[in-house]
């Protein structure tokens, strides 16, 4: 009896480890790879934080500068209107209010009406349509009607519009507030 409990737990000591052994292999094969998915996701998220932390630095220091990524391309939509004030070269220095209305937009191209009241006239709004193009912060843009024939040109710096106007009437600096 005691020869028979001997040979058993040599049995036991053989045989118990290595199917211990075997069914401990299969699990650290499964556990090898939840850490290889895991590590790969890590250093997937990681990566995107730094993006994300570097574009996040980009913004505020831009924002700092004031020189915030809004466009004028991005801000004058169909429906949106900019205007200012104009004042033309030469002795009599005249000048008026301008508005211009987009009213289509496709692309970089738009249609709109062009509105123009002099401060030496009395009387109403003198309009016009406009036709044009905006790139980034840059805008030209032409008008034509019985009285006008010209063409308009400038850039947003900040929030300010600056344009060179040159038509049958002359030349004159046109200015407007960039809309919200």
């Amino acid at each position: 009896m005691l020869r028979k409990t001997w040979v058993a737990v040599a049995l036991l000591v053989v045989i118990g480890p290595s199917g211990a052994c075997g069914q401990d292999s299969d699990e650290v094969k499964r556990l090898r790879g939840q850490i290889e998915q895991l590590e790969a996701k890590l250093k997937s998220t990681s990566s995107e934080a730094q993006d994300l932390k570097k574009e996040n630095e980009r913004l505020k220091a831009s924002v700092a500068t004031g020189r915030a990524s809004r466009q004028l391309a991005d801000i004058l939509t169909e429906g949106t209107a900019i205007g200012g004030d104009y004042r033309f070269a030469g002795p009599d220095m005249a000048r008026g209010e301008w508005l211009l209305m987009i009213k289509e937009r496709k692309g970089d191209r738009f249609k709109g009406v062009y509105l123009a009241k002099g401060a030496q006239k009395k009387g109403g709004w003198g309009d016009a349509v406009a036709e044009g193009t905006l790139v980034g912060n840059n805008i030209t843009f032409s008008v034509e009607n019985a009285q006008i024939s010209a063409t308009a040109k400038g850039a947003m710096n900040k929030d300010v519009i600056n344009l060179d106007w040159e038509g049958r009437s002359g030349k004159a600096k046109m200015v407007a507030k960039a809309p919200r």
